[in-house]
Formats: C-alpha cells, structure tokens, sequence
C-alpha cells in the first residue's frame, strides 16, 4: 500500500482526462479493499476472529471487502477507452465521468447492504458466506 499511495497522486495531478479520473477512483476503492483483505485480515487472523466475536465488525468487512464497486468501475474504465478508440470520447467526459463513477459507488453501496456478505473464520484463515462451516471436510 505504501507503493500505491504516489501512483495514486500521480493518476490525480492527470485528471484532466476522464480516464485518470476512472483510474483513481478505482484506485481509491481499491486501496480501501486492500485495506479490508489484508491489514484487518491479518489483525484478526492474529487475534483469533470469529464471526460471533464481532458480528457487525465481520459483517462490515465482508460487505466492503467484496469490491462489488471496483468491477463495476474497471467496467466503466473499458467502456471509457472503447468510446476513445471510436471517437466517441464525448460519451463519458466532463460531468458524465462524475456521474458514472457515482453510479459505480452507488452500485457498491446498494450491492454491500443487500447481499449477504462473506464472513470471516480464522480457523479457516479465509472468508466463507456460512461462517459455521461444516468441520468435517
């Protein structure tokens, strides 16, 4: 993550363009992300973590974690590039680009309340969507 932070700053200075625009928001979802599934991963692989230690935690981080959001922004970053290649550029720039990228967010935040989300078991060491998984594999 330390890397990702000046590239993330570099991607800003250019947001003249919409694509850099596309690039850093995602970025920005997804350095969250990466927050999500590996520093607080590994905090509670360390400390033990299961789903009924903290439920509204668990459930929190499985709901951010599933990036539901930063597909639909890599989806709108090929359109963007697609619409460039055909001269159609006009298509997602300006306000239009802000607009999309709030769908996507929009996209994220319905798709996180309204999907039952992976859970985490550190007994696994993974996220599972039934967190009492079966011990007998």
């Amino acid at each position: 993550q330390t890397l990702y932070f000046p590239c993330m700053l570099a991607l800003r200075q250019e947001s003249k363009n919409s694509c850099y625009k596309i690039m850093f928001w995602i970025s920005l979802v997804d350095m969250l992300t990466l927050l999500v599934c590996s520093v607080f991963y590994g905090v509670g692989l360390l400390q033990g973590d299961v789903f009924c230690a903290r439920p509204f935690w668990h459930f929190c981080l499985g709901a951010y974690g599933i990036g539901a959001a930063s597909c639909l922004g890599c989806l709108i970053l090929v359109c963007n590039r697609m619409a460039e290649l055909m001269n159609k550029g006009w298509i997602i720039e300006g306000i239009r680009t802000h607009l999309f990228l709030s769908a996507a967010t929009l996209y994220g935040i319905v798709f996180a309340l309204f999907t039952p989300p992976p859970l985490f078991n550190s007994a696994h060491q993974s996220f599972f969507f039934n967190p009492y998984i079966d011990y007998y594999f």
